[in-house]
């Protein structure tokens, strides 16, 4: 009994610092001025077809829009390609 209770003690500690980890993580920005525009755009675009036509396709104009939001594309990133404007 008392080797459960450790078991699940150090699983309970691994998780909360599993937790701890992802929140502190950081995403790269990865996106454009002019890309997020064309994101926020569509995807207002898309969310409102889909509310009126009572379509599930608005899950689209989310992932939009939260990929505009925080300038991150996970395709992108997948890519290894950015759309910032380079600063020198």
């Amino acid at each position: 009994m008392a080797d459960l209770s450790a078991q699940r003690h150090i699983e309970s500690s691994r998780f909360q610092t599993h937790c701890q980890e992802v929140t502190q993580m950081e995403l790269t920005k990865n996106m454009g001025e002019q890309d997020r525009k064309i994101r926020l755009i569509a995807g207002v675009v898309i969310l409102l077809w889909a509310v009126v036509a009572q379509s599930w396709l608005g899950i689209i104009g989310l992932i939009l829009l939260g990929t505009a939001y925080v300038r991150s594309c996970p395709a992108y990133t997948l890519m290894k390609m950015d759309t910032l404007e380079k600063t020198d």
